[in-house]
């Protein structure tokens, strides 16, 4: 209203919702993710049709190892604050809304803290730890594990580390979290964050402590909620080829 000129004296803020409203907007939290283009949705069709056409339908629970992912907790000397505290919304389409390492049967097996991630120092990690993981993911199954489309880990450091280990990466199609469970674990992680400094009623908190918090917080995730969330791919790649491609509500 401001950048055309109008005051509420021209038009009410009631009738600018209403016309939004209209049009199919809702006044939803801002997304993380930019809006996809005809070539995102193209490849993230391609990328469902070739799952449904050679993969088997255990696909994501048996020959998928693990799901690699990582994310940032910002700490807050205030927890409780920052958790009243109200989040970012714009207006925009419910159908544009976005709907770690975790293994399926096996739950969290590994959570490791990181100050910053290069291609280096990720060809590192994964020398120092995925041994460990795999062997706690179970040898049986296949070597293959999903990750998505972060610089660090498509490095060519990171790729000669996987190459070392005979893992195969699965990697999902850009700006597609919604592909990735993952995604949907860490989301509840934060929610628990955020739940327990204002149940605690937490308002001074080192940065030790919420990392430790944190850390706890992840591994507090029950098993079942992560094979739920894994066992859900399937239901995911169906959605995505019925719908050309556009985000899913995951």
């Amino acid at each position: 209203m401001l950048e055309c000129g109008l005051t509420e004296s021209d038009i009410s803020v009631r009738s600018v919702q209403r016309f939004f409203n209209q049009k199919g907007y809702r006044y939803l939290q801002a997304r993380r993710k930019g809006l996809l283009k005809r070539t995102d949705l193209r490849k993230r069709l391609m990328f469902a049709k070739d799952i449904k056409k050679q993969r088997t339908r255990n696909f994501w629970t048996k020959d998928v190892m693990f799901y690699f992912n990582g994310t940032g907790f910002v700490h807050k000397r205030n927890p409780m604050q920052q958790a009243l505290s109200p989040k970012g919304r714009i207006w925009r389409k419910p159908s544009e809304a976005l709907q770690r390492v975790r293994s399926y049967g096996k739950g969290v097996v590994l959570c490791k803290s990181y100050k910053k991630l290069d291609g280096p120092k990720l060809a590192t990690f994964v020398r120092r730890y995925f041994p460990r993981t795999m062997k706690a993911c179970g040898t049986k199954r296949q070597k293959i594990f999903l990750q998505d489309g972060d610089p660090s880990r498509n490095s060519i450091h990171a790729k000669a580390a996987f190459a070392d280990l005979g893992l195969r990466v699965l990697k999902i199609p850009p700006r597609s979290p919604d592909l990735n469970p993952i995604e949907n674990f860490f989301h509840i992680a934060s929610k628990k964050l955020c739940k327990d400094a204002l149940e605690k009623r937490i308002q001074d908190e080192t940065f030790r402590q919420f990392k430790k918090r944190a850390i706890r917080s992840l591994k507090a995730i029950p098993k079942a909620t992560i094979d739920k969330i894994i066992f859900s791919m399937d239901k995911r790649v169906d959605m995505l080829i019925s719908n050309g491609g556009n985000r899913l509500k995951y």
